[in-house]
């Protein structure tokens, strides 16, 4: 019996570092992947853009986990998108969002186009999680799909991301 509680604690002190990513990303962003957060912080140093979404995200009271995408439903045919059931642990809001892909600089587009949906949602006045009301003003939000909406703003980022990181990928 004690072999076996043995092996299993030594399993768990395994895996649980060999799930610590070495990346350091600030405390508001908690990204599980490792080669997504290593190719987020790389990007961050190359993209003034994706740099500001970050700082921007830092500045406000919510905590950012970017989680798998969904394997079924409208969301698994998608790049990205975020969750807006934003509940709230003691004084920070929790806005999970997802990427399918990661790595390189198209899933760093994308993170930063669903980070930059985030700040709208905690920008927004009509925003308080309920993604519906924003829909109804055309300006800021409309339907993309079914369950999906898309803003200018956040593929003007996730273009100026892409764009900033190509430059960058060229003079190095």
């Amino acid at each position: 019996m004690n072999r076996f509680l043995a092996a299993g604690v030594m399993t768990v002190a395994i895996s649980g570092n060999a799930m610590a990513c070495e990346t350091a990303l600030p405390f508001h962003l908690r990204v599980q992947d490792c080669r997504l957060a290593a190719a987020v912080a790389d990007a961050a140093q190359r993209s003034s853009t994706l740099n500001n979404l970050i700082e921007r995200v830092q500045g406000s009271n919510a905590l950012v986990f970017v989680v798998p995408p969904p394997n079924f439903g409208t969301g698994s045919n998608l790049l990205g998108g975020v969750y807006y059931d934003a509940p709230v642990a003691g004084s920070y809001r929790v806005i999970r969002i997802f990427v399918a892909r990661n790595s390189g600089d198209a899933a760093v587009a994308t993170f930063g186009h669903e980070l930059r949906h985030v700040l709208e949602m905690l920008e927004s006045e009509a925003a308080k999680g309920d993604m519906e009301t924003r829909v109804l003003d055309g300006r800021l939000a409309w339907p993309s799909g079914p369950h999906t909406i898309e803003t200018q703003a956040a593929l003007d980022a996730g273009n100026a991301i892409r764009r900033e990181l190509k430059a960058t990928k060229r003079t190095r």
